[in-house]
């Protein structure tokens, strides 16, 4: 208790002892207790008499070095103050030229910026191939954007960036005020410095990442999206590595360091950042490691009147000899086919001037026609003349798609063209683009060159509203491609060694054949037959697609008779009373069953001949050879071939000729006279000049 009250109260101890309450232990505890009180009070009487003097000893240095500071300071704002008196008066003096330099510039600054917006918005009344993108300074560079290539220029310098998207918007396909609600906050945002976080930049980037791989831009302008390099050439396959990020499916790549310009299409993702290509052009001299730019976008090619009167190859680049395709407008070759909003349904009958087309298996125009026939029995003798008989009286514009075809084929309708007067080398005149993608081209060329002639037909449609022809020679060769290419990929074949996606191939392409409330394309394919074999997967795959088929027939073509029509096998969609009229499908009706009705007796003929028939069969057999050989007809492609001058029949002639045949009017005249004329009138004079020879 003694040591507890010790530490807490030293008065009540006096008080305890003084009343003798205390004991004699706890008295010796008292004396100790107290001896330790005394030493602690003295020892806290040495503290408190040295204390102040170590206080004077800390506070004398402190004070010397502020007096220190403070002195020096004087001294500095004395020095401030004796030369801002010198200069006061010429300072003053400069300032106010230099706020008046500053309105001056501020005012030539707006009137610049009035200037240009007032650019801008006649840029943007002018229609869009009015637009000149060479006319535009370079962009700056961005230090974000991987691969970009421009040249190096200060971020401050977008202002410039802001006026090509608000100028060329419609070009680069989007509109500014849609997907950029406020420029003015993204110029603030470069230009200020505020895009710390990358995000209006990252929005610049979208917007630019098309326009910048758009070929139709200056060279500066254009950026590529990634570089690779050849890991592997397997004939036309070509497997490329990439760094960083792989081109999306059907991106071009181009081959670097080459003299000859060779692209190649992704088709395959392999993994470890390989893609699988197939080139467009020979793959000789390729080598392992050899540099490879994507170019950012599918492979595009130059279309729009400047390609008339030209021939250009699968990837767009002229080889006639003639310089450059002067085109601002590029396309790529893959494109998505016409919304169902958009299609026509209109019906009217293309009249080619030829008798058993136009009577039998009449084309639709904004249709798909096809050339079925086996090898030599005249599919590009009949594309030729339908090319001369319909391109020519057509006032609208053509395209001819060699698809691995004969080199020399090509050649020569080029050079007839030339001299038809379809192709004026002299102006700009002509009515006919040409795209060729012949048998020595590899397959991916071949695979290809359809979609090109179909892109520069569907740019006349599209932006021109044009009716436009689009002939094909030859659509089997394109299946056949694929089927090489399919093979090179690695990919399993199905029915006849064809590639699985014969169908998925044929569809997409036949879908962007069509007619639009804007235009129309009539295509006309040839197509040839394997063996003659209808059923082969190939021109089965193709007959879904058409609206008429005009099938050549070996055995028609065997009796002489050009062109060789089979009448029976060719069929159309618009033969049909409410489109062609009563009048001619009674006709063509007619025509059909009197010469199903000598098929039919060919066998009795052949076996016990034309005496055991009645009179009704042998009339029958008689009018069906006159109508036979009347559904022959000279062609003027084949002039040189035939002797025979070619002639153009129109289609109100056609029908009456084949309606007296049947009434039986020319019953008297020799089948030998309606071989290789025009109209009737031709027969009945041929017939009276054999009966003078005869005579």
């Amino acid at each position: 208790m003694v040591d507890l009250l010790s530490k807490t109260d030293a008065r009540l101890l006096k008080r305890l002892e003084a009343q003798d309450v205390l004991s004699d232990e706890d008295k010796l505890k008292m004396s100790k207790i107290k001896k330790k009180m005394r030493r602690k009070a003295k020892n806290k009487q040495k503290q408190e008499a040295r204390a102040p003097r170590a206080k004077e000893a800390k506070k004398k240095p402190k004070v010397s070095l502020q007096a220190k500071e403070k002195k020096g300071k004087a001294e500095k704002g004395k020095e401030k103050v004796e030369k801002g008196k010198e200069k006061a008066r010429p300072k003053e003096k400069k300032g106010k030229g230099a706020r008046k330099a500053d309105k001056g510039l501020l005012a030539q600054r707006r009137l610049e910026e009035r200037r240009r917006q007032q650019l801008i918005l006649e840029e943007m009344k002018k229609p869009t191939e009015d637009m000149c993108l060479g006319d535009h300074q370079p962009l700056p560079a961005f230090s974000r954007i991987p691969g970009l290539i421009l040249p190096s220029r200060a971020f401050s310098h977008c202002l410039t960036v802001l006026e090509f998207l608000q100028s060329y918007g419609k070009v680069l396909g989007f509109d500014p005020a849609r997907d950029v609600p406020s420029l003015c906050a993204l110029q603030e945002g470069l230009l200020g410095g505020r895009d710390r976080a990358g995000e209006l930049q990252d929005l610049l980037v979208r917007l630019l990442r098309a326009a910048l791989c758009d070929p139709g831009l200056p060279p500066y302008c254009q950026a590529s999206a990634g570089t690779g390099r050849i890991v592997a050439v397997i004939g036309a396959v070509v497997d490329v590595q990439f760094d960083e990020g792989l081109p999306p499916i059907l991106n071009a790549l181009e081959v670097q360091g080459r003299e000859t310009r060779l692209v190649l299409e992704v088709a395959q993702h392999l993994g470890e950042n390989t893609v699988r290509t197939i080139a467009m052009d020979g793959t000789e001299g390729l080598v392992r490691g050899q540099k490879v730019l994507d170019s950012g976008a599918p492979i595009r090619i130059p279309v729009g009147p400047e390609t008339l009167g030209r021939i250009m190859n699968v990837i767009g680049e002229p080889i006639d000899e003639r310089g450059p395709i002067k085109t601002k407008q590029f396309a790529a070759i893959h494109a998505e086919a016409p919304e169902f909003v958009e299609m026509s349904v209109e019906q009217e009958i293309l009249v080619t001037g030829i008798k058993v087309v136009d009577l039998l298996a009449p084309y639709a125009k904004g249709g798909k026609i096809g050339l079925f026939g086996g090898a030599g029995v005249g599919k590009t003798v009949l594309i030729m003349e339908l090319i001369n008989n319909v391109a020519k009286a057509h006032g609208g514009y053509s395209v001819f798609a060699g698809v691995g075809e004969r080199t020399r084929e090509g050649n020569d309708l080029y050079h007839e063209m030339i001299e038809s007067g379809v192709i004026n080398l002299k102006d700009a005149t002509s009515k006919v683009a040409l795209v060729y993608g012949q048998m020595n081209e590899p397959p991916g060329a071949r695979a290809r060159v359809a979609l090109t002639g179909l892109t520069v037909a569907e740019y006349f449609r599209d932006q021109e509203g044009q009716d436009v022809l689009l002939f094909i020679d030859n659509i089997f060769r394109f299946t056949q491609a694929g089927s090489e290419v399919s093979a090179l990929l690695g990919r399993i074949p199905s029915a006849v060694g064809y590639q699985p996606t014969l169908a998925t191939d044929m569809g997409t392409m036949q879908e962007r054949i069509t007619t639009t409330r804007k235009g129309s394309i009539t295509s006309v394919q040839a197509i040839y037959v394997p063996a003659d074999d209808l059923t082969d997967p190939a021109p089965a795959t193709t007959f879904a697609h058409l609206d008429a088929t005009t099938v050549l027939s070996r055995a028609i073509a065997e009796l002489g008779i050009y062109p060789a029509v089979d009448p029976l096998d060719s069929t159309s969609r618009i033969m049909d009373p409410n489109i062609v009229g009563p009048e001619h499908y009674d006709v063509a009706r007619g025509v059909q069953k009197i010469l199903q009705d000598y098929k039919s007796l060919q066998d009795i003929i052949a076996i016990l001949g034309m005496d055991e028939l009645s009179e009704e069969d042998k009339l029958t057999v008689a009018r069906a050879r006159k109508i036979q050989r009347f559904l022959s007809q000279p062609f003027q492609v084949a002039e040189v071939f035939t002797g025979h001058m070619g002639k153009l029949v129109p289609l109100k002639e056609t029908i009456k000729g084949f309606k007296q045949i049947l009434a039986g009017e020319y019953d008297h005249l020799p089948e030998q006279a309606f071989y290789m004329v025009g109209p009737i009138e031709e027969a009945v004079a041929k017939a009276e000049k054999l009966a003078e020879e005869h005579a």
